[in-house]
């Protein structure tokens, strides 16, 4: 199979497939996808296409306050960004838009950003931190510390055998006992 029907091809599937979203341009600046109204922040370089958009929108951007797409290799790419005041890692908040056109984007490539006015928050995951802030595993790590019989235990030290050629002998103490920690320290006689 040559370029030319390969091309063909992806061209005959493209048209095929039903578009992801429906956009409507309410005026220059602001439309609406799947009936949620966004704003046109930024276009550098006239970046913005409405019929590749509708192809590449999936429902899984709705989420995001922040809809940056960028071109490579004539292809449009989508990413998602949150505000600023969320709490969320850095690299995923709207701050770090710069980073992220100087190392995932193609250099000097056309993109645009999209503000999403109608941003659907997903429900925040119960956290397994009890209330008072510390963690269980930090309560039992603590209980277990002031457990007695899980105290190291020390036992005298005993002499070491002098072995023919080597000239540190000394003393072995074994600390350490407990089911998870064992080591041995080996002192040189002065």
């Amino acid at each position: 199979m040559d370029k030319k029907s390969l091309q063909d091809l992806i061209e005959a599937e493209r048209t095929g497939r039903n578009p992801g979203a429906t956009v409507v341009l309410e005026d220059e600046t602001h439309l609406k996808i799947n009936d949620h109204p966004y704003e046109l922040v930024m276009d550098h370089k006239a970046a913005f296409n409405k019929a590749e958009l509708s192809d590449r929108f999936n429902s899984y951007y709705s989420k995001f306050d922040y809809l940056v797409g960028d071109w490579g290799f004539e292809q449009l790419r989508l990413r998602g960004f949150y505000a600023n005041d969320r709490n969320v890692l850095t690299e995923s908040k709207i701050e770090a838009l710069e980073d992220f056109l100087a190392e995932k984007a193609n250099l000097g490539c056309a993109y645009f950003v999209l503000h999403n006015l109608d941003v659907r928050q997903q429900p925040q995951k119960k956290s397994r931190k009890p209330a008072d802030g510390n963690s269980r595993r930090r309560r039992s790590r603590n209980r277990r510390s002031t457990n007695k019989s899980t105290a190291h235990v020390r036992e005298k030290a005993e002499p070491v055998a002098s072995k023919p050629g080597k000239q540190d002998a000394g003393t072995v103490k074994t600390v350490g006992h407990n089911r998870r920690r064992h080591f041995t320290i080996r002192e040189k006689k002065d």
